[in-house]
């Protein structure tokens, strides 16, 4: 399934995942494996259902509470997100979970809550991800617009060492894009933007950001 989806075969990956779940029905990573699938897939709701199965069989994991949670974001579900996510970190606290319950806060609209939990995100691990995500944070909330532009800056340079391990990775490349746009930096955004787009021009979020950046 890893290698056909490497190659852009996504029916065969899926078929092939499909197998290995009807073969290991008490196994939970199984579930996990096809619901991860079609969350890189965008399939949400599927996505959703298959980390619920996961976790029927595994239910105190954490890792598996953590990734429903970012599942029920994607869906809207923010405040199901915050109580599952609540409960990961109580199980063993992660840089995903609170990455994750950070951003069920963002899009809740309740700035400060999202900004600590980026906040102990990063003090856990260094992720260009939360960076960007706690600089977008700081624009929202009045007096921290320094702290928003100094953070876009900590994302490029994180991003930038993504990049030295792996150059070709598409979603690191668009996420520069923004931070680049973030900061008016316009022609480093625009040198980013072709890595992604190339990679996968029909991609919903990577064509969002791209018209962010020719705004």
């Amino acid at each position: 399934a890893e290698a056909y989806e490497g190659l852009d075969i996504y029916d065969l990956a899926e078929e092939h995942l499909k197998q290995a779940v009807t073969q290991n029905r008490f196994n939970w990573i199984a579930y996990a494996r096809l619901g991860s699938f079609y969350a890189r897939r965008s399939r949400f709701q599927a996505a959703e259902d298959l980390w619920k199965q996961a976790i029927q069989r595994s239910p105190d994991n954490p890792k598996a509470l953590s990734s429903l949670g970012a599942i029920l974001v994607g869906l809207g579900k923010l405040q199901d997100a915050v109580t599952i996510l609540d409960r990961s970190i109580t199980l063993r606290e992660s840089l995903p979970a609170y990455s994750n319950l950070g951003m069920a806060y963002l899009r809740m609209g309740k700035f400060e809550q999202a900004i600590s939990k980026f906040q102990r995100a990063m003090e856990i691990g260094q992720d260009y991800r939360v960076a960007g995500n706690l600089a977008r944070a700081y624009y929202f909330v009045p007096g921290k617009k320094a702290d928003a532009l100094e953070m876009y800056r900590r994302a490029i340079h994180l991003g930038d060492g993504e990049l030295n391990v792996n150059p070709p990775n598409a979603d690191v490349h668009i996420l520069l894009a923004r931070y680049h746009a973030m900061l008016l930096q316009r022609e480093p955004a625009l040198d980013h933007l072709p890595a992604a787009l190339d990679w996968d021009p029909d991609h919903w979020h990577y064509l969002e950001i791209a018209a962010i950046v020719h705004n």
